[in-house]
């Protein structure tokens, strides 16, 4: 009897905790996914780990659930996930985010919520009463989520390394340590050979620089000596100027007199030509006068002699 009360106390106390256990569950559980907000989103990754009834989180907090997954109809190479929002008081603004989070030891996967910097409109519902949040580019804590390449990159690695640490290996990396110790000794014995080039590299460089120095200062000398002489030659060019042009005013004075003088020429020598007609035209009636003397003297004309009729 004794034994038997013992088994029926433990078998109590698993069936009390196991109640408790299940209240809790049912506590943390929502009442029912489908009364809040639902929402898509179209993943272009792997969704390794999500399932149905999958937790999705705001800033760590437990929000809602996913309701659905599947592949988007017409895009294979899109995943469209369907989520609802549990939490009446959460605001889903237009630039929130979704991202992808998973558990590499135990495989699972969540959906975390990013809120936007500055908070804006609600993300508009369609005619179902379904919204559409981005899906955020995936990250490290994606690539969690679906730990395959993750495994494969590790395991890449580690088949490196033991390659590496293998006796073939190990002579390979002594054989470039030679190599490179025998690359560096090299190296040392040219550095006299190279130190003596760069020193003459230098000594031409200040060779250089020197003759640049003179050449500057003699350019120098050359301008002040071409400005010293154009300023002279300038001056003296503006001296002949001045007198050309007190020449040229002389000159169009004794022009204008010469004008006038030969105005003054051209009246007087008509009127010498206008005398010089009229005394030709006397000296003609003089020499008629001159020519009818010598021909008939100075009495009247001898008359003809009379000679009678028979």
């Amino acid at each position: 009897m004794e034994t038997r009360s013992h088994i029926l106390l433990v078998s109590a106390v698993v069936l009390a905790s196991l109640a408790a256990l299940f209240a809790f569950v049912v506590w943390l559980t929502p009442d029912d996914g489908r009364k809040g907000p639902q929402y898509d989103i179209l993943f272009a990754q792997s969704v390794a780990g999500l399932v149905e009834g999958s937790a999705v989180t705001f800033a760590g907090i437990p929000v809602g659930r996913v309701q659905t997954i599947g592949l988007e109809p017409g895009n294979p190479g899109l995943v469209r996930v369907r989520i609802s929002i549990t939490e009446k008081e959460l605001p889903v603004h237009e630039g929130t985010q979704a991202t992808l989070k998973g558990d590499l030891a135990f495989g699972s996967a969540t959906i975390d919520l990013v809120a936007p910097d500055q908070a804006g409109r609600p993300i508009p519902l369609n005619e179902n009463g379904v919204g559409l949040i981005p899906a955020k580019k995936p990250g490290f804590g994606e690539l969690a989520g679906d730990p395959g390449p993750l495994l494969d990159r590790i395991s890449r690695g580690t088949d490196m390394l033991l390659e590496m640490t293998s006796p073939e290996g190990q002579k390979a990396i002594e054989a470039k340590l030679d190599a490179s110790a025998q690359a560096t000794a090299a190296m040392a014995q040219q550095s006299a050979a190279l130190d003596a080039r760069i020193a003459g590299t230098r000594s031409a460089i200040r060779s250089t620089a020197s003759a640049a120095d003179a050449f500057a200062a003699t350019a120098r000398t050359r301008g002040a000596q071409l400005q010293t002489r154009g300023r002279d030659s300038i001056g003296q060019i503006r001296a002949r100027s001045a007198a050309a042009r007190e020449a040229i005013k002389g000159l169009d004075a004794s022009l204008d007199a010469a004008h006038v003088q030969v105005g003054a020429f051209s009246e007087t020598s008509t009127a010498l030509g206008e005398s010089a007609r009229g005394l030709r035209s006397q000296v003609a009636k003089v020499q008629g006068a001159v020519k009818a003397v010598e021909d008939g003297g100075l009495g009247s004309p001898t008359l003809p002699d009379y000679k009678p009729r028979d």
